[in-house]
């Protein structure tokens, strides 16, 4: 299950959420778990992936 990232606009804490892509693409309401807040936005974080095949 993907994780994604999300930085609170109120606080400028930062948090990550585990959805599913079905969940993701509802676009429910992300509240933030620090300050309750929704003002909430989703960060673009790298990610890495690891094959068997040398390149």
């Amino acid at each position: 299950m993907p994780m994604y990232e999300f930085e609170c606009a109120d606080c400028s804490k930062t948090f990550d959420e585990k959805e599913t892509f079905e969940e993701h693409d509802r676009h429910k309401e992300i509240r933030c778990p620090h300050c309750g807040g929704t003002n909430v936005h989703q960060l673009v974080t790298p990610t890495g992936v690891k094959t068997s095949k040398k390149s």
